[in-house]
């Protein structure tokens, strides 16, 4: 989502852009200090929410694009037990909002939150998280910035995978970490969890390159059918190397580098400029992955990271050859169905895309926003943890 736009950013009261949600949603407070999706905490009635703010550069910029891909990746998501996607999209001449509701810890709060997290209940959030991936591809949706931050976890330890980024470039050009710093960096940990095959040098090009400049060309052609409505995002006119499809390998690979720190009690297995190191094959990761006293997960853990994506396995072989090994033969046959059957929601979510996205200056106030699924979450809880600081 504005991929090709520049790295600088509309600035301005959030509060002021909330207030075209309508009146019952009331700003809180800003979460974070992303610079391409602006992330707050607002209050409604039935609940907190995040909403995401992509504030446009242009008024006449439009996000009829982004709001089709992310109605048609929340349709095909719906059914997953482990996957919470954004609930909602609403564009103004203003801004472009994404919402979902709020849930008050992240992997990366739980983490370092008493109490801490026994081994197995590690192997338990690691096998939902592979579920998860799993099911998704399954579907054709990748994630694309898999890291702690985006992976949502209940009081009872139940894994909600969030914030899919099909709006984030696929490429990173080495030589300059802005762009990863625009996109991808918005703790501000420095933390880099991106597969290395998604940085170019200057002289090199990506994957499927000639597949790409096709792309290219028919989206050209179809600027020209809609008038502009083709100004942004991977696929569009001037994206260059940024543009192409996240693979399984590469959500593989953050996969890995997730549950590295899952199980380093918090650690980052790589910073930006070790990876960097890595992608060259300088820099090596036995000594930290050696800390993980489970052969069996430290094995899976090295598969995931290779830095060859060829060899990378797929999730589904993943969760395959870890059964009855690295993880216990009852997550299979029965504790995740059990757990999943007793979160399914009794009903749709109360806050649908609309048939038409696009409001010229203030959007319908929603009646409701609180899918049934996330309504266990416990309050206490999201009064004690920040949450949802990603994007």
């Amino acid at each position: 989502m504005g991929n090709a736009q520049s790295l600088t950013r509309t600035s301005g009261a959030l509060d002021s852009f909330v207030a075209e949600l309508g009146p019952d949603v009331v700003y809180e407070r800003s979460l974070g200090s992303a610079r391409f999706l602006k992330t707050v905490r607002c209050r409604h009635r039935n609940g907190y929410l995040v909403v995401k703010i992509f504030i446009k550069p242009d008024p006449g910029l439009s996000l009829r694009r982004y709001s089709k891909r992310l109605k048609i990746d929340r349709e095909a998501l719906a059914d997953i037990a482990n996957v919470y996607t954004y609930q909602s999209f609403v564009e103004t001449d203003k801004a472009g909002y994404v919402i979902r509701q709020w849930v008050a810890s992240s992997l990366y709060d739980r983490i370092s939150t008493r109490p801490f997290l026994s081994p197995i209940e590690k192997k338990w959030l690691a096998f939902q998280l592979l579920t998860a991936l799993r099911d998704a591809r399954n579907r054709k949706v990748s994630h694309g910035d898999l890291k702690t931050s985006n992976i949502l976890i209940t009081s009872w330890n139940w894994l909600y995978l969030s914030d899919f980024a099909p709006h984030k470039p696929t490429y990173l050009p080495l030589d300059d970490p802005a762009d990863f710093s625009f996109f991808f960096d918005t703790s501000g940990r420095r933390t880099c969890y991106i597969a290395p095959e998604r940085f170019y040098a200057a002289d090199d090009k990506p994957e499927s390159v000639s597949a790409r400049k096709k792309e290219k060309e028919r989206a050209k052609e179809r600027e020209k059918e809609s008038g502009g409505e083709e100004l942004v995002g991977g696929g569009g006119g001037g994206e260059g190397k940024r543009d192409g499809k996240v693979t399984e390998a590469m959500d593989c690979f953050s996969a890995g580098c997730v549950l590295a720190e899952l199980f380093l009690e918090g650690a980052p297995l790589f910073s930006l400029s070790q990876l960097f190191k890595y992608r060259e094959g300088e820099f090596s990761v036995d000594t930290q992955l050696g800390n993980i006293d489970d052969d069996g997960v430290r094995a899976l853990i090295k598969q995931m990271i290779a830095i060859d994506p060829t060899t990378r396995p797929t999730f589904d072989t993943l969760l395959h050859t870890a059964r009855g090994t690295v993880f216990p033969e009852t997550f299979y046959s029965f504790l995740h169905n059990y757990v999943a059957s007793v979160n399914e929601p009794s009903s749709s979510s109360a806050f649908p895309f609309s048939s038409s996205s696009h409001h010229p200056s203030v959007a319908p106030t929603p009646t409701s926003t609180i899918p049934p699924q996330q309504s266990k979450v416990n309050p206490a809880a999201a009064q004690a943890t920040s949450g949802d600081v990603m994007s």
